[in-house]
């Protein structure tokens, strides 16, 4: 899944989906695809899920039962339900879901932190603020626990998506420099920019533009090295938008504006274009 993961980051998003799916069906994993197929899927694991929560002796493991298979295959759901998230959110949720449940039953490990974080960007389309801070505490406490830096990192970068989305932007603010700091340099460019685009946000929210100015210069510039092209979308949309609001609206700021649509239309990311 590396190569799944390298299209990924480089914004080719359905490239990335044909390679994933082609990997499960080589391991015979069974997954529902179908519009139909996929709510009763939703509402399978979904069911599963809350007898996880509120029988987690009987049916989740607190201790390490490795199987080779399921690692990957938890992580090849995990990887496709991320690259659904921007063009299919029922298949996002039904895929995440189908991974956390299997990955329950393996035991505390990086691959069940890594779908303990995603629960943030699942349970708040609820939104079920509550939910995703109980998921993404557990994967942040897992992750440090394993000590696994780039699982922690991830945990902050959608601490501060989550703490955004339920307007605390102080606490938004604390996880984005956390997650920025934590991810710098270690390979994961598509969460660093979700860390830096958040706590982007909340600067902008609070009237903090001495702050956001220099931190959005930089996570264009590692974007643009790293050839990120969503997050780059996401960084050059935000500098356009916030000149525009404090009335610099010259060329400079509508081509940051055009060329951000630009990126977001052609990494397929429908909620990101207006």
């Amino acid at each position: 899944f590396k190569m799944g993961d390298t299209l990924w980051d480089k914004g080719e998003s359905e490239a990335s989906i044909k390679i994933l799916e082609q990997a499960l069906i080589t391991l015979d994993v069974f997954f529902f695809r179908s519009k139909i197929g996929v709510v009763i899927g939703i509402m399978k694991e979904f069911i599963r899920q809350m007898l996880h929560t509120h029988f987690p002796k009987a049916f989740v493991s607190d201790k390490y039962k490795p199987s080779e298979r399921d690692l990957i295959v938890t992580r090849l759901l995990g990887k496709l339900a991320r690259a659904y998230y921007f063009s299919d959110m029922n298949k996002a949720f039904y895929l995440w879901l189908k991974a956390l449940n299997l990955c329950e039953k393996i035991g505390p490990c990086s691959e069940l932190a890594y779908n303990y974080i995603y629960g943030g960007p699942a349970w708040i389309t609820f939104p079920w603020f509550s939910r995703s801070f109980r998921d993404l505490n557990k994967g942040l406490k897992m992750s440090q626990d394993l000590g696994d830096k780039i699982k922690e990192g991830c945990a902050y970068a959608y601490l501060a998506m989550t703490s955004w989305s339920s307007s605390n932007m102080k606490l938004g603010i604390e996880c984005s420099e956390k997650g920025v700091a934590l991810l710098k340099g270690l390979g994961e460019y598509w969460e660093l920019g979700v860390a830096y685009v958040f706590g982007e946000d909340c600067y902008y929210l609070v009237g903090k533009l001495k702050e956001f100015f220099p931190r959005n210069q930089e996570f264009i510039a590692l974007m643009k090295d790293s050839k990120a092209l969503q997050p780059l979308g996401w960084a050059l949309g935000n500098r356009g938008l916030v000149l525009a609001f404090i009335g610099i609206v010259d060329d400079n700021t509508i081509k940051d504006i055009k060329e951000s649509y630009g990126l977001l239309k052609e990494t397929n990311a429908k909620p990101n274009i207006p």
